[in-house]
C-alpha cells in the first residue's frame, strides 16, 4: 500500500515531509531527511548512529532545540541548534538561539 521512496530538495534526500499546513506539538526523533515547511512546537533529534539532516523550509518555522548532524536553516528557528558535523543558514535564515557545529 505505501512504498519507501526518498525525493530530493534543495540537493539533500527528504524521507519525511512535514508540510506547510502541519503543526506538530512535542518531540520528534528520526533518520534520514527531515523537510519541515511547517511548525513544529518541541525537540527534534536525530537517532544516534544514523546518518540524517533536517532542512527547514523558508515559511517553516521550530520552536525547540534540535540536535542532528547536518541542519539546513532557511525559515525561523527558535531554540539551540546542535550539528555534529555542519550547519547552513540559507539567505532567510532566523535564528533565535545558540548555534553549536564541528563545520
Amino acid at each position: 500500500m505505501f512504498s519507501r521512496k526518498s525525493s530530493q530538495r534543495n540537493g539533500y534526500t527528504i524521507d519525511t515531509l512535514v508540510g506547510p499546513d502541519v503543526v506538530i506539538r512535542g518531540d520528534l526523533e528520526f533518520s534520514g531527511g527531515l523537510y519541515v515547511e511547517g511548525r513544529v512546537e518541541g525537540e527534534l533529534r536525530a537517532t544516534p548512529g544514523k546518518p540524517a539532516s533536517l532542512v527547514l523550509a523558508e515559511n517553516g518555522s521550530i520552536h525547540g532545540q534540535v540536535h542532528a548532524p547536518v541542519v539546513v536553516i532557511n525559515g525561523c528557528m527558535k531554540g539551540d541548534v546542535h550539528a555534529s558535523a555542519r550547519v547552513e543558514l540559507a539567505a532567510r535564515a532566523r535564528v533565535e538561539g545558540d548555534v553549536h557545529y564541528a563545520v
